[in-house]
């Protein structure tokens, strides 16, 4: 979902007018950052339900308690990247609705 929102924040974007613009141009580059981030988040994700498979396969020197340490790290990660983005959403709508 949130990757299919970049791609439109990132249309919208260059719809606008946003060469003349320092704040349009700087929507494009957090466009660009959330992007990047939500794709590392992503690889992260994977990784962290390839843990989880080995967990359940009884595969040894896993424990639960690490793999519950991280998955609380990684929805700190995931809650920080939606507070993040529901700002920048903000951002991108107010700069359209001027133009």
């Amino acid at each position: 979902f949130w990757k299919d929102e970049t791609k439109f924040f990132a249309d919208l974007l260059r719809r606008k007018e946003t060469k003349e613009s320092e704040y349009g141009e700087m929507l494009k580059n957090l466009d660009k950052i959330h992007e990047n981030l939500f794709d590392y988040l992503a690889d992260d994700i994977m990784g962290h339900e390839r843990l989880l498979s080995r967990l359940m396969q009884g595969e040894k020197g896993l424990s639960d308690g690490e793999y519950r340490e991280k998955h609380r790290k990684l929805g700190d990660r995931i809650e920080l990247f939606t507070t993040d983005f529901r700002e920048f959403k903000k951002m991108v709508f107010g700069y359209a609705k001027k133009f």
